[in-house]
Order: structure tokens, then sequence, then C-alpha cells
């Protein structure tokens, strides 16, 4: 079993005013807490910079802000999946195979058309149980990126 070389470097960065420290083990201990708190600080920023420009996205009414230092792009939020074993018992009811197939795509995972979707529901009531039944929204994080 071979050890594993670690380089520790002589110095430290002392990022509350940039000197160099001996990198000492009472010295990494104390940066270590300190850039942890930072580090801790700096999320809460960026997650309140990402609320600031969420909220004006909403209020635009668009996910991509055009400002004078670039462009914000907003992602994420509410998404549509579906429950493809529930739609399955649109075969049961009667739904022609052919049919299921223009709804339902297999692939690594399953794709559900939206608009056939719609089509079926309006169609025929036992369909359209089935598919508000298969229906849900998943959250997904909101993420800003600027560019």
């Amino acid at each position: 079993m071979s050890e594993i070389a670690v380089a520790a470097p002589a110095e430290l960065v002392d990022i509350r005013d940039g000197s160099l420290v001996p990198a000492t083990p009472e010295n990494a201990a104390e940066l270590l807490t300190v850039v942890r708190e930072m580090r801790n600080r700096m999320l809460g920023l960026v997650k309140d910079c990402e609320a600031v420009l969420l909220e004006e996205s909403q209020r635009q009414g668009t996910k991509t802000l055009h400002l004078s230092g670039g462009t914000a792009t907003v992602t994420g939020g509410s998404e549509l999946a579906w429950d493809v074993s529930e739609l399955t018992r649109l075969l049961a009811a009667g739904l022609p195979a052919e049919r299921y197939d223009e709804l339902v795509t297999e692939t690594v995972s399953y794709k559900v058309n939206a608009a056939v979707a719609k089509q079926l529901e309006a169609a025929n009531d036992l369909y359209g149980e089935i598919i508000r039944a298969a229906r849900s929204y998943v959250d997904k994080p909101w993420r800003v990126s600027v560019r």
C-alpha cells in the first residue's frame, strides 16, 4: 500500500487582510474557521442576490433580465412531471396502442406529449380522469446566471 503524498504550503493567506502567515496548525485552524464563516455569509449573499433577481424576473414576467452589467437568466421553478405507470391505464381503458405510443415516447426516461394528453383528456372522461391522476408538478430550485 502506498502513502499519499501531501504537500502543505509554507505560508497561508489571511483573507482578512491579505497578509501571508506561517502555515502552522494554529494558523490553519484559525483561518479555516474564518474562511468557513465567510463562505457561509457569501452563500447567504448569493441567495439574497438571486432572490432579488428572481423577484424582478417575476415582476417583469420574463426569465431573462437585460441589465446594464449584462444579462441575468433565471431557471428553475415548477416543472411538469408525469406518472407514466398511471398513463398505462389508458391502454386498459381502451386507448389504441398506436395512440398511446404518440402520447408517451420511450427513451431513457418517459416523456409525455402534453398536447396529446390535452386532446385525450378532452375527448374521453375516463381518459381525462387517468391523465389528471398522472399529472403533477415538481419544484426545482431557482438558479440565476449572470453574463
